[in-house]
């Protein structure tokens, strides 16, 4: 299960990455553009939305997740996965976030916040071994062996 969750934040990751060289080799080495002018209503929408994908959804999102498993008593391999999967790609919103807002005009100070929104996303979702083992605790997964096992 780490596998396949690594294999798809690596993915996502990288796809941001390939994105940001394309956005900035497109403005800034061939189209020669100065940085678009955007009022402050715009910034502070950017600073709140970023701030839902990367720290509110995750918190609200494992708590409703949370209080349905409290109703069933384990949750399957498949649901986790899913789940695991949506955490990392929410929060994988605010780094797609950032790289957009480089090719505005916004003043170090908001950029300075995105982009530590961006570098938390990347480095507190990436699923290591530690926080599976941890969520998997959390969430009582069960084991498809340990399924056929109670069936019996």
């Amino acid at each position: 299960m780490q596998k396949i969750l690594k294999k798809f934040y690596l993915t996502l990751l990288f796809a941001a990455l390939i994105f940001y060289v394309i956005l900035f080799a497109t403005f800034n080495i061939i189209l020669h553009w100065k940085p678009l002018y955007v009022s402050r209503k715009m910034v502070i929408f950017i600073l709140i939305f970023s701030t839902i994908t990367s720290l509110v959804f995750p918190i609200w999102f494992r708590i409703i997740k949370f209080n349905r498993l409290r109703k069933n008593v384990v949750m399957n391999k498949n649901e986790f996965l899913k789940f695991e999967k949506i955490l990392i790609v929410i929060p994988q919103i605010s780094v797609w976030i950032y790289f957009i807002a480089d090719i505005f005009a916004i003043s170090k100070m908001p950029r300075l916040y995105l982009m530590i929104l961006g570098l938390y996303s990347v480095f507190y979702y990436f699923p290591s071994e530690k926080r599976i083992k941890l969520e998997k605790r959390i969430f009582r997964i069960i084991e498809n062996e340990q399924q056929n096992i109670s069936d019996n």
